[in-house]
């Protein structure tokens, strides 16, 4: 019985270290391509490092570090910012700070120790592509010794810099939904041309018109909430602006000099960009830090800091961060998984790739070999992109607050993820109007593989 499970137990360890074990392993899984397998791991670490740091915030699991942290650093946090009955809150930011802080490490060392892999017989693409057991140890080691940075100016700095990456990882994961639209129509419209069906069509009518309605029934609440009749003039121009910007993008999507270069673009991409701006909008307003406002015999906090009179409507929406949380976090391990499943070549936006050859799998592999000559994509900007998407997790799960501050109103929504959005929203539309306006400006160059 000893033999069987010392048998049993290499065996799983195999199956954890490197990638050809695991098609002898883990025969119930698919077949599937390792560059994808490989992919699709990193990006459940950062997944399970996404739930981990959710559970900071439960109440238990914030009096435990309270009590049992090393050096009372989430005690004395409390004590010197005065936070008083956010003191749980604050402990669940200082947490997420150093969980997030340790898996932005465990990418970026990978990021660094990956430049330049042509293929995966490269000793660093074995590391890359195996050693699962190991690399989980390693996070979670990373983790573990986080919690044991004191305070200091930590949080401070950290801050910035993660303001700074999760600034970064919006613009691509722009790029990766500007992508995501245009391969979508794609294939969309040549299903409906060779199998001559009108349904591919109808499809394609049926979301373009839900994106648009929802972008603009976000539009709307934006109005409603984050506006009052008398003030709010920033809100008011945040909103306008992105509108007419949405309503542009719309027309120059079907100009007909853009459709003879680009025959299949069209308004489903304007609609799902002008969704993701709406909510980008909506999450910047609810970034936009409160003025208290008294009313008779009541105080409001107001988004509107210029609100006058009586009737104030910009009082903002009830569990508004909540909801900006879900959906951030959501959008991100949508395009997370996107560009882990996606096939490489014409669709391969991000990153420099060697072109990379599909092998032939052998007979009764489950993963097949496809980057023995070639990787298909590069591996150091892929973990450059999982550095940042860390790094944006933070700040999601943060508020975009500062988690510590010599008092408590340091300790506040603030302007700088406000304009982060705003200014996100801007270049989300440049952008888009750059792979539309592209072939136009520069007839001579081949945009065969698209304008990004």
């Amino acid at each position: 019985m000893g033999a069987v499970l010392g048998i049993c137990t290499a065996a799983q360890c195999a199956c954890c270290c490197c990638p050809a074990a695991v098609g002898c392993c883990c025969a119930c899984c698919p077949s599937c391509n390792s560059s994808t397998s490989t992919r699709i791991m990193y990006s459940i670490y950062l997944l399970l490092g996404t739930v981990v740091s959710c559970l900071m915030y439960s109440t238990k699991i914030q009096e435990a570090m309270v009590e049992k942290v090393p050096f009372g650093l989430f005690d004395k946090a409390c004590t010197a910012s005065g936070a008083g009955t956010n003191c749980e809150l604050l402990t669940g930011y200082l947490a997420v700070y150093r969980i997030c802080f340790a898996m932005a490490c465990f990418y970026f060392f990978f990021m660094l120790i990956t430049i330049g892999v042509k293929s995966s017989k490269d000793c660093r693409g074995g590391i890359h592509n195996g050693y699962w057991c190991i690399k989980f140890l390693i996070l979670v080691g990373l983790c573990v010794a986080a919690f044991f940075i004191p305070r200091g100016d930590f949080g401070i700095v950290w801050m910035y810099i993660g303001f700074i990456g999760a600034f970064v990882f919006i613009l691509i994961q722009m790029i990766l939904l500007v992508d995501f639209a245009h391969t979508w129509n794609e294939i969309w419209t040549s299903n409906g041309e060779e199998s001559n069906n009108k349904m591919w069509y109808c499809g394609l009518l049926f979301f373009m018109t839900l994106f648009f309605c929802l972008a603009i029934s976000g539009f709307i609440v934006g109005y409603v909430y984050f506006t009052e009749a008398s003030g709010c003039s920033l809100n008011k121009f945040f909103i306008s602006f992105n509108l007419i910007l949405c309503i542009v993008i719309s027309v120059i999507s079907i100009f007909p000099k853009v459709q003879e270069v680009q025959p299949k673009s069209g308004l489903l991409q304007a609609s799902i960009i002008s969704l993701y701006t709406s909510y980008l909008t909506l999450s910047a307003l609810a970034s936009e830090p409160t003025t208290a406002v008294v009313v008779g015999n009541k105080t409001i906090n107001t988004v509107c800091g210029d609100a006058e009179g009586l009737n104030i409507s910009g009082t903002g929406v009830e569990g508004s961060e909540v909801t900006a949380i879900i959906v951030g976090l959501t959008l991100l391990f949508i395009t997370v998984l996107y560009s882990s499943l996606r096939t490489s070549g014409s669709s391969d936006k991000l990153g420099p790739s060697s072109g990379g050859t599909t092998g032939d799998a052998e007979e009764g592999s489950k993963v097949n070999e496809d980057e023995d000559e070639a990787v298909v994509y590069s591996y150091s900007f892929f973990h450059f992109v999982f550095f940042l998407a860390s790094l944006y997790i933070m700040m999601t799960l943060t508020n975009w607050y500062s988690p510590q501050g010599s008092t408590l109103e340091n300790f506040q929504r603030n302007w700088g993820s406000v304009w982060v959005k705003m200014v996100c929203t801007w270049l989300c539309h440049v952008i888009y109007i750059w792979t539309l306006v592209a072939p136009l400006c520069f007839p001579d160059r081949d945009f065969g593989n698209g304008p990004l």
